[in-house]
């Protein structure tokens, strides 16, 4: 018994080793294998370099889904492409399956919360389904109006501030809500006047 016991875990270590030689193998970051086509993605090393220091062990298919994504949305939040990505790169270090540690309602690449999913979806700013949210393409889509909605908001509440602010606000905006900017905002904004004075 022992000796088959043995000789199991043996095999068991042997698939994984193979597993994973295939796997080093396989992985060539600038000419990256997708399920429906080879796409050199040279063209983005600097988006690959990003991602691979985010995540070294994410998949080929993501590093594909992410870049792609990234490009198709960023743009429509009036953030740079760099400032998009690293909201999803601190939301979940850009694991496409990642549920919050602190609210389990918190799901995929952008940690989209369930709850504001959900008023996006009455008010019918987005379209889809939530148990497509773990799909990298739908969350992105969904942060992406997210901020746009966001954005309007912020240029309302605060007109007198340029874009520069209205960016930096939100981004806050992504993780403490319109609200919880306004509050830090007006908590503060005795100091943001001063400073303005010192320029």
């Amino acid at each position: 018994m022992r000796k088959f016991l043995e000789m199991i875990i043996i095999a068991i270590a042997l698939l994984t080793l193979v597993d994973l030689l295939d796997a080093k193998e396989s992985r060539n970051y600038y000419y990256v294998s997708n399920e429906k086509e080879n796409v050199n993605l040279s063209q983005f090393s600097k988006d690959l370099d990003y991602v691979l220091k985010i995540n070294k062990h994410i998949s080929n298919t993501d590093i594909v889904d992410i870049i792609d994504s990234t490009e198709t949305y960023y743009k429509r939040t009036k953030l740079t492409k760099k400032d998009f990505l690293s909201i999803c790169a601190w939301e979940s270090r850009l694991k496409k399956n990642m549920v919050g540690r602190i609210d389990k309602n918190d799901k995929g690449i952008c940690q989209i919360n369930y709850f504001t999913w959900r008023y996006f979806r009455k008010k019918n700013y987005i379209e889809g389904e939530w148990k497509d949210i773990f799909n990298i393409e739908y969350n992105m889509h969904v942060a992406s109006v997210i901020l746009m909605k966001h954005r309007e908001q912020l240029k309302k509440i605060f007109p007198k501030f340029d874009k520069k602010d209205i960016d930096l606000l939100l981004i806050l905006s992504y993780n403490k809500g319109v609200n919880g900017v306004r509050k830090i905002v007006k908590k503060n904004m005795h100091y943001i006047i001063n400073v303005r004075r010192m320029k």
